[in-house]
């Protein structure tokens, strides 16, 4: 048998296995931690027969104290997601040839502590100790910070966001990763997921919405550096707004349209790397790009996105302007679009007050005797990191998805991306290359 085919099916075979295990892993899983989570409860019910004050509960949502008369909440969650992968690469001028890669990772493990106090003060910590392939002490690593605020909601439709938290940027980025419909977000996303621009920042957002004649959502915000460098927050800071409107936005219908914008100013003019992940994070960059002496930056997002029944889409532009400190500046830019469809009757869950997509329920769950949703998607995406005399490379992406929602807590995930890279060496010498992704993730939420 020829050693290239011999390997695919080797492949196959391995990837077969490993769903079937995972899919009765995942459901084993969620029972025996309900029956864990029940059992604790129970002792900790026995101990508290004194206290008629507290209340407690455990469900989908993980485990809940709450006091009787609701002023005091507690809530403990969290989430674990193991990613495979594997990558060929083919390069077009022979460079390099039949690139075979495997891997395997703990993407995310998170735990987090949510609740309130006096019901106008809500609060959310969380730490990740996840991120390491399972060769390296089983996936964990030393925890980080992902989440860390609190919020006041004592006013009617404006409330106060302090502390460690996502910039409100971008419909793709804002979506919590256990919701959104691929594995990975898409290649525009490189613009915002770097140390220096970054996801999430330290600082405070203002959110406002309304529903009178059409629902609509706000956010802006102030922020200093990220809590890695946070002794830079004097000197480095940034602002963002989005807002959003849905003129429709019923259970299973939704218009959705809306737009972002994000500055950043650099007091140290820092290096300014755009590391572009093929919408996998175990694959090595296809292209990239390093901006030196930077004095600000400004991103511009545009939204869309529709619900009809059983199918949605969604598609965003992102502009990247970036100032140096010569006064010259360079413009990148990328979009992506994309469709899924609801094989078994659901619909994609949106939530007009926040002007995104929440949590995906079967309507028939394996654990009600049911089989669960099943999803499928298809995106398309393309990002430009070529102007001016920077030679980043253009890259174009093809992503097919299907997607397993198990119960309300357990998903099985499987993507195929086509990746097309063109990585520029100061545009006289191009360098193409195809790659071929496939991945599957196991996810547990709580």
């Amino acid at each position: 048998m020829h050693p290239q085919i011999k390997n695919n099916y080797l492949y196959t075979l391995i990837l077969g296995i490993i769903f079937q295990f995972c899919s009765t892993t995942l459901s084993r899983a969620e029972t025996k931690s309900t029956q864990i989570l029940n059992s604790f409860l129970n002792e900790t019910q026995k101990n508290l027969k004194t206290n008629n004050n507290i209340k407690t509960a455990v469900d989908q949502n993980g485990f809940r104290v709450k006091s009787t008369d609701g002023n005091f909440t507690l809530n403990l969650g969290g989430q674990i997601q193991a990613d495979f992968v594997s990558t060929h690469i083919n390069n077009i001028n022979g460079l390099l040839n039949h690139i075979n890669d495997l891997r395997l990772d703990l993407r995310r493990a998170r735990i987090n502590i949510t609740g309130s106090l006096y019901k106008d003060w809500h609060y959310r910590f969380e730490n990740d100790f996840g991120g390491n392939g399972f060769d390296d002490n089983l996936g964990i690593k030393n925890p980080v910070l992902t989440n860390g605020f609190f919020k006041f909601t004592g006013f009617k439709s404006v409330n106060f966001v302090l502390g460690y938290q996502k910039v409100p940027f971008s419909l793709e980025s804002i979506v919590g990763n256990n919701w959104t419909t691929f594995q990975e977000r898409s290649l525009t996303n490189s613009f915002i997921n770097n140390s220096v621009i970054g996801r999430r920042r330290l600082g405070v957002v203002i959110e406002t919405f309304g529903d009178r004649w059409i629902h609509w959502a706000a956010q802006t915000g102030f922020y200093g550096a990220g809590f890695s460098n946070i002794g830079q927050s004097t000197d480095n800071w940034g602002a963002s707004g989005r807002i959003t409107f849905a003129p429709i936005a019923k259970p299973n219908q939704v218009i959705h349209i809306g737009g972002s914008i994000y500055y950043r100013d650099f007091e140290h003019s820092p290096n300014l790397s755009f590391i572009v992940s093929p919408e996998s994070h175990l694959t090595d960059q296809l292209i990239g790009t390093n901006i030196a002496e930077t004095k600000n930056t400004l991103i511009l997002n545009g939204e869309i996105s529709t619900v009809l029944g059983v199918f949605h889409a969604q598609s965003e532009y992102t502009d990247t302007q970036i100032e140096r400190k010569n006064n010259s500046q360079v413009n990148f830019d990328g979009w992506y679009t994309q469709a899924g469809y609801f094989l078994t009757g659901e619909s994609r869950n949106y939530i007009p007050r926040k002007g995104v997509y929440g949590q995906t329920n079967p309507n028939h769950p394996i654990n009600q005797g049911g089989w669960g949703a099943w999803e499928i998607a298809v995106r398309y995406s393309t990002i430009d990191l070529n102007n001016k005399g920077i030679y980043g490379g253009e890259e174009h992406n093809l992503t097919l998805g299907m997607n397993w929602w198990i119960t309300h807590n357990a998903l099985l995930r499987a993507n195929y991306i086509y990746a097309i890279a063109d990585n520029n060496d100061q545009i006289l010498s191009s360098v193409q290359d195809h790659v071929d992704i496939f991945m599957m993730r196991a996810q547990l939420n709580f």
